[in-house]
Formats: C-alpha cells, structure tokens, sequence
C-alpha cells in the first residue's frame, strides 16, 4: 500500500487519493485549478508525498513539487532601436552604436513596456560580428521592463536587472552580468530614467552600471557616460 500526502496554495485543489492496482507502479490523477484566483504573473504550488514504507518501490517518502503559472499578458509592439552606451562599457567599443530590438507591451496596464533580449547575442552580431569569447548565454528569454506612468521618472521592474549572460573573467570565473542604475537611501533613483517622444533614456554620470555582484559587493564598469544610451519605441 502507498499513503500519501497533498499540500496546495490556494486556488489548487486536492484530487481524489491516487491508487495503484497490485502489481502497477504508475497511476493517473487530475489537480484542478482556479486561474482567477491566481494573479497575472504570479506563481503556485502544490507538492504530493508518497509514504512508501511498505512496498519494493522502496523506504521512506518521495515528494514530488509542481508550480503553476499564469502568464503575463503582452502584446508584440513591433521593432524599434537601442541605442547602445552599456556593451560598449564593456567591450571598450564606441558608445552611440543602434540595434534593432523588439518591444512588448503589457496587455493589461500600458505603461508597462519592456524590451525583448536587448543585450542578447543578436545585439552583439549586429555591433560587433559576434560575441566576445568571455560573454556566456544562457537558452531563456531577457527582458527589460519599464514603467513609463511618470515619464519624468521612469521605473525598472527589477534594479539590478539581470542582462541576460555571463561574464567569464580569469580570476573569479563567470558571474552573472546586471544592468544597476544607482539609487539614494530611499530607493529613488540618483538620476532619473526619462521618456519623452517615444524615447526611454537612461541617466548619465556614472549614474548606470554594466557590473556583477561577488560576495555581495557590486563590481563592474560605469555605463552611459556619453549619456546616449536609450530605447526608441516603435
């Protein structure tokens, strides 16, 4: 016999208890959920132990964790450029260099738009021919969010924001590579990110950071000290 438990978040329900005919080891069950009850983007969880203390399958609990999402909803805008002061901090190449990038728009609330791999691999082929050898990619999708209610100070959705690779250096490894635009005690923003005539700019002044954190200290190159750095929306 197998005894098991079921733990959920709410909005998930229990299923009827599993059974497995004498000599089967596989079974079907079906968990129902409630996606009005879950947020746009929000995530939950129902986990299943199985007691197995009496069977060959073998001794003690095996716990199995499943997570269920409900997407944001974004609709494409189309194809608009970047403007780029941030990989060139980097890779020490002229600042003001243009990609063409996508842009999304969140289908719930307009003011928040966000930028489809703006540092990716593409970026790169289309500066420089190619990815320097100490760039590392992962497969999964960046994007960079902003949130244009006030266009006298724009917000990231995440700051640091992961930019989506790795930088490979000989005396600590790789580590993950962030965009970080400095912030006072309170949170607000040093310099301000504006929008203004379908333009995201980002702030100059050493204000903007391409960098890494190691050991919980933030390392890296100041960004956007020529001040172009920029996202023009379709």
């Amino acid at each position: 016999t197998v005894s098991w438990r079921f733990g959920a978040d709410e909005g998930i329900e229990e299923p009827a208890a599993p059974s497995f005919a004498a000599g089967e080891t596989e079974t079907k069950f079906v968990v129902n959920y409630d996606i009005d009850a879950f947020e746009f983007g929000q995530t939950k969880m129902f986990n299943i132990i199985l007691n197995d203390n009496t069977t060959p399958y073998g001794d003690g609990a095996t716990e199995m964790v499943f997570y269920i999402s409900r997407p944001e909803p974004w609709n494409d805008l189309g194809v608009g450029l970047y403007v780029d002061d941030f990989l060139s901090a980097l890779c020490e190449f002229e600042a003001g260099l243009m990609v063409e990038v996508k842009f999304q728009q969140h289908a719930e609330d307009e003011n928040r738009i966000r930028v489809v791999n703006p540092f990716g691999p593409e970026t790169f082929w289309q500066l420089l021919g190619g990815t320097p050898g100490y760039i590392i990619y992962d497969d999964e999708d960046d994007y960079l969010e902003f949130d244009i209610t006030d266009p006298d100070n724009v917000l990231l959705a995440t700051n640091p924001h992961p930019a989506g690779f790795q930088i490979n250096f000989s005396d600590i490894g790789a580590v993950d590579a962030i965009l970080y635009v400095f912030t006072n005690e309170d949170g607000s923003y040093v310099a301000p990110i504006t929008y203004k005539d379908g333009v995201i700019r980002l702030p100059a002044d050493g204000a903007v950071v391409v960098g890494y954190i190691v050991n919980g200290q933030l390392g890296g190159y100041y960004a956007n000290e020529s001040g172009k750095m920029a996202f023009a929306l379709p």
